[in-house]
């Protein structure tokens, strides 16, 4: 993974640890994670295969990522909590500064943005997709190009 995309999912790992009410945001867990110990509600963020087109002298990044919450049933219904959450995920998103240096576009995936899971009676939750673009000079990954003006 290159500079400029290890730099753009850690923005929306830290905008995601910005949201009220989530317990914890772990990026590409490597191993399960041991419920006894997770800060519910649990956030997973997975980036997946980005594709690159060359813009001029820059590398235009497009990379989908799936940001999955999962909720524990408590006194809240979990729908309606996970609504709640989704919501406030996406204004963050959408909201940060920090997303806004590292991602010049990020938009919910129009074929597939929201989905609701439950597991069983007592965890559930929802699943977020959204694309995610950013750029850096071409076959230089660690010059970001954002810091320097723009694709025009």
């Amino acid at each position: 993974m290159a500079a400029s995309s290890k730099r753009a999912c850690h923005a929306l790992e830290d905008a995601l640890g910005t949201v009220a009410g989530i317990g914890q945001v772990i990026r590409n867990p490597s191993k399960p994670i041991a419920q006894e110990t997770a800060r519910f509600p649990l956030v997973f963020v997975f980036d997946e295969e980005e594709s690159k087109r060359q813009v001029n002298r820059y590398a235009l990044v497009t990379m989908p990522v799936q940001i999955e919450v999962w909720m524990r049933a408590g006194d809240a219904d979990i729908s309606d909590a996970s609504d709640a959450i989704a919501a406030a995920i996406e204004q963050t998103l959408l909201s940060s500064a920090t997303v806004a240096l590292w991602c010049q576009d990020i938009r919910p995936d129009p074929e597939r943005s929201v989905i609701k899971f439950y597991t069983d009676e007592f965890i559930g939750g929802c699943v977020l997709r959204y694309i995610v673009q950013y750029r850096h000079i071409w076959g230089n990954p660690y010059d970001a190009g954002a810091q320097k003006g723009g694709l025009s």
